[in-house]
């Protein structure tokens, strides 16, 4: 589904050239029923400017509150694949490198030794060795 609402923001990339925003609710609602989920929102933004947002559906499977742009949404674990795509843009870039040492990058931020290596590879692969549930931070 998320790549879904990806294609429609790039679909709506070209319409909104006249300054308005373009409504894409009704989009959104034959995706939301395509796929089966209560409901969703999205917005499209160029050059720093909104120029596409929508809602449909429903806040809650089952409830009678629809969805609107005010509506607060909870990312839950996607800033992992959001940083994990800034990251790689940045290798692409040339910025980065893919076994670039966490300590080479953060290198005048003071961190735990068994840090140092760890690449950015491993660190995005979640085999950095980062523990489940980290210590409490130490008094400076």
């Amino acid at each position: 589904m998320n790549s879904r609402v990806f294609a429609l923001a790039l679909i709506a990339m070209s319409y909104g050239s006249n300054g308005e925003t373009l409504n894409v609710s009704d989009r959104l609602e034959r995706i939301r029923e395509r796929h089966g989920v209560p409901g969703m929102a999205a917005a499209a933004v160029r050059h720093g400017r909104i120029f596409a947002t929508g809602a449909a559906g429903l806040r809650k499977a089952g409830g009678d509150e629809m969805v609107t742009l005010d509506d607060r949404w909870h990312l839950g674990s996607c800033t992992k694949s959001m940083t994990a795509a800034l990251v790689a843009m940045l290798v692409e870039d040339g910025a980065l490198r893919w076994d670039s040492s966490i300590g080479e990058i953060l290198s005048d931020i003071p961190m735990e030794p068994a840090w140092c290596d760890v690449t950015l590879e491993q660190l995005l692969q979640h085999r950095g060795g980062a523990p489940q549930d980290p210590p409490p931070a130490r008094a400076a």
